[in-house]
């Protein structure tokens, strides 16, 4: 029997499918004492065809010269090929050529290794065939064979960077504070927008809580609710509390600076204008329209500002 000594990297100068083809009529054997790296592909065209168990010999994979590395390596490339026959033996016909078994005629399935072409620094790769192969064994029922192409599902949360889960999380909460959360024509079925958005609101000049927005507590309403009772010398509890007139902000500023020799500046400004409002989408018990706030975009653009000394003209 012929004695093969592998390189210290496979393939070196060996025909590895011609060496493969000496294993399988037993005429070689294989010396893997100056091995040192073996990659996968190339153990696929030396190893291919070939087992553990009837082929042992050949593979003289028990010498004491072989490294532990390399023989966890073929170990590992058995258990692989292993895998992937299972796999592929569980798959199914594709659709392009549907195979329908008949009461009669039983489908078996053979994978045919073909060799491609020879790529520089990497040998010859083996592609498997999938060949249908009929027998005429009888089976008790009808069958048919159908395709099991799935597409692979692809992941649920796709990977994002830190920036971009700060920049959601920045924008959820200035959603929550200043909206408008439902789009530029949402609507807010609150009693009042301040209600739903704490900060960013300029009301008209001397806006002023109306008594119809006023919210009455039921400490203002109920009399017992008031701690203590009225006697001789304090007198009656005082019950109805007027509540102080509050007044809404009516303007907004800001500070900014412009480039040393700008001369002219120009704003664009934009906001929502809440107004009262029949809804588009939320009704009452009775099946009508119900009213509430519903925004309004606006937005404007200044007219050219010249920068000079002095106050500005609003």
């Amino acid at each position: 029997m012929n004695i093969i000594l592998l390189p210290a990297v496979l393939p070196g100068d060996l025909d590895l499918a011609a060496i493969n083809q000496q294993l399988k009529n037993k005429t070689a054997q294989l010396d893997w004492s100056s091995v040192v790296s073996a990659p996968e592909r190339h153990l696929a065209i030396l190893l291919e065809g070939l087992n553990l168990v009837n082929d042992a010999e050949v593979l003289d994979l028990e010498t004491s010269t072989m490294s532990d590395t390399i023989a966890a390596e073929i170990i590992r490339f058995f258990n692989n090929q292993q895998k992937k026959t299972k796999k592929l033996n569980r798959q199914k016909p594709s659709q392009s050529n549907p195979i329908s078994a008949k009461q009669g005629n039983l489908f078996e399935t053979q994978f045919v290794p073909s060799e491609t072409q020879e790529t520089e620094g990497q040998g010859k790769l083996l592609e498997m065939q999938f060949v249908p192969v009929i027998s005429h064994d009888n089976v008790e029922e009808s069958q048919s064979i159908t395709p099991n192409l799935e597409p692979p599902q692809p992941s649920i949360l796709p990977p994002q960077s830190y920036y971009q889960i700060r920049a959601e999380l920045e924008q959820a909460v200035l959603d929550d504070l200043l909206g408008p959360a439902g789009g530029e024509y949402e609507e807010i079925d609150e009693m009042r927008v301040s209600d739903r958005y704490l900060v960013g609101l300029v009301a008209p000049t001397q806006r002023q809580i109306t008594p119809e927005e006023r919210e009455e507590t039921p400490e203002q309403m109920d009399e017992l609710a008031v701690s203590g009772s009225g006697t001789l010398e304090e007198g009656t509890t005082e019950n109805n509390i007027p509540l102080a007139d509050k007044m809404f902000p009516s303007a907004l500023g800001m500070t900014f600076c412009v480039e040393g020799n700008a001369k002219a500046i120009k704003v664009t400004a934009g906001w929502g204008q809440y107004e009262k409002d029949k809804s588009e989408s939320v009704q009452t018990p009775t099946g009508e329209a119900k009213t509430l706030w519903r925004r309004y975009p606006i937005k404007g653009v200044s007219p050219n500002i010249n920068l000079q000394v002095g106050a500005i003209d609003p």
